[in-house]
């Protein structure tokens, strides 16, 4: 079965700054592109930007939003970057980012031959779209759907209407051997590049 199916059935505990991470949903995306979190467009993050972005996802999106306005937030960035002075800030800055990359993983596809036009929206958007219009759920309840849920129900559709095809391990595993062959072959300088 493919990793993303597996990661979507059972949800692997993330600790960030001594915190407990939510599992990723399209709701707490959707918030860090409102705050202009560099973890999502590759800019350099500071120590403020990584507290505020584990915050956001220690919470259910909805009360991250709330908090994210209380009067009382300077005050608990204060307190926490007390208590959290002995953590080494480049560990929790990795576990982070690990885990948004196993919150972001998504089914091995291939397009199928035909017509295929690629969305010019950004993923959590179109996203957003599918849950709401192909299954039928309400902004909220689409916004509480988590990022790997979102890109198997994605990925199964697809499937299902004949415009991606799921791949399995065998191809995937033969998939990298050809690629790497083919680098292999590149670099010996018996194929080129045109």
């Amino acid at each position: 079965m493919d990793a993303a199916f597996e990661r979507a059935a059972q949800t692997k505990p993330h600790l960030v700054f001594r915190l407990l991470l939510q599992p990723l949903t399209l709701g707490h995306h959707f918030l860090l592109r409102e705050i202009g979190s560099p973890f999502l467009d590759g800019r350099d993050p500071n120590i403020y930007d990584l507290l505020t972005a584990v915050l956001v996802c220690a919470l259910p999106h909805r009360k991250s939003r709330h908090v994210l306005r209380a009067w009382w937030l300077p005050l608990f960035f204060k307190l926490w970057a007390w208590r959290s002075r002995k953590l080494n800030a480049f560990h929790e800055y990795a576990a982070f980012k690990e885990y948004l990359e196993d919150n972001a993983i998504r089914p091995q596809t291939a397009r199928r031959r035909g017509d295929y036009r690629e969305s010019k929206a950004p993923s959590h958007w179109s996203a957003l779209v599918t849950l709401m219009s192909d299954f039928n759920m309400t902004k909220e309840k689409a916004l509480d759907v988590t990022i790997v849920e979102s890109n198997c129900l994605i990925a199964t559709l697809g499937d299902r209407d004949g415009t991606v095809e799921l791949q399995s391990d065998q191809q995937r595993d033969l998939l990298a051997y050809a690629r790497a062959e083919d680098l292999k072959a590149l670099a010996e300088g018996r194929i080129k590049l045109n």
